[in-house]
């Protein structure tokens, strides 16, 4: 760690309850875009869609996904520091592989009742390592997931390799020099696209960690003409790559998109992470508390809200009881959710919060 920037470590274990905040709202926009948008019903007298009256915002919870790119640049940058290669990558993984294995066997008993949509356990046991994206991905094959929402785990994963060469490396200090080389190589693909880049770089997103990163370290060391340049280029190339999204997706749906909305949605994204460079958030320790737990309700809520979903609707909805149904459907999913991260999440963070103490580190570090 350079001398210059000794507070990065103690930052490590601080929690930010805007990123909380920003998790469930990503992760219930996320929601609502396969719910109300992408989910079909073969009724024609509300369009074909099991809650139209939402479509017109729903279609664009799929950006949701970019937020949440932006808040894991942030989030695992923060927890890089004062860790070895070993134990950042152990973090990582008892983070994230608790609730997915839960959620996962979930998924695949559920569907094993829906006809037509077999899974073998080789399958099941293939998603389990939560790496099976990353592999064909190098095998040039279209991976098979339990389920859809799963695509985004093998772009973390590659984050996180590509985080913890640095850390193996001792370059974290200096990230933005690779920050600056991982902006320059995404600029080349938006001009040359080479399979490869995207492959090894994840360059169609890279905009969003890569600005996530920057913020962090604005937030900690303050502005710089370095950190300005890395946040105002992935905030050009991230609005483009929304609006190009956005017309991929009317193409695909038949339905009209805005370009400029998306763009202004990734915008607002890019200014509330602004806003929390510049100012502490003060807010009781009930808030606090309060958006703690709908942060790590958040991940549960992604994991398992599409299959649950098209189930429940195939099974349950009705045209005069849509409503009804859909807020049986967000209860359902809110207290599956509090179950996975209470009874499955929590207990398995344990040795973290305990490592976090023997190091001096606030239990209250975040993700």
């Amino acid at each position: 760690m350079s001398q210059a920037e000794p507070s990065l470590p103690v930052v490590s274990g601080v929690r930010f309850p805007l990123l909380d905040l920003a998790r469930i709202v990503a992760a219930l926009a996320v929601v609502f875009f396969h719910w109300c948008f992408l989910f079909g019903v073969e009724d024609a007298s509300t369009r074909y869609r099991p809650w139209p009256e939402f479509s017109a915002w729903s279609k664009y919870g799929h950006l949701g996904v970019q937020l949440f790119f932006m808040i894991s640049g942030f989030l695992v940058l923060q927890s890089a520091y004062s860790k070895s290669t070993a134990t950042f990558l152990r973090a990582r993984a008892i983070r994230l592989y608790p609730a997915f294995t839960a959620c996962c066997v979930l998924s695949y008993v559920l569907i094993s009742f829906i006809p037509n949509e077999p899974r073998s356990i080789p399958t099941l046991l293939y998603n389990l390592t939560m790496l099976n994206g990353v592999i064909d991905g190098f095998r040039g094959v279209a991976p098979t997931y339990i389920d859809g929402s799963y695509w985004t785990l093998a772009l973390e994963w590659k984050f996180y390799a590509l985080v913890a060469v640095l850390i193996a490396a001792r370059q974290l200090d200096r990230i933005e020099r690779f920050l600056w080389v991982w902006m320059t190589a995404s600029v080349y693909y938006q001009l040359h696209p080479i399979a490869w880049l995207e492959l090894l770089l994840i360059t169609p997103w890279s905009s969003y960690f890569i600005a996530g990163a920057a913020f962090f370290r604005a937030r900690v060391s303050g502005w710089t003409l370095s950190r300005s340049g890395l946040v105002l280029l992935s905030l050009v190339f991230g609005m483009l790559q929304a609006s190009s999204q956005t017309e991929q997706l009317a193409i695909i749906y038949g339905v009209a998109f805005d370009k400029t909305a998306s763009a202004m949605v990734v915008a607002v994204f890019f200014a509330s992470f602004f806003l929390l460079t510049r100012h502490n958030l003060r807010i009781s320790r009930r808030m606090q508390q309060a958006f703690a737990l709908a942060g790590g309700l958040s991940y549960p809520i992604y994991l398992l809200h599409l299959r649950l979903g098209a189930a429940a609707v195939r099974a349950f909805w009705t045209a005069d009881h849509r409503f009804v149904l859909l807020f049986a459907m967000l209860t359902a999913l809110g207290i599956a959710a509090f179950v996975v991260h209470r009874f499955v999440e929590r207990p398995a963070w344990r040795p973290l919060h305990r490592s976090r103490t023997r190091q001096g580190v606030p239990q209250s570090a975040t993700r």
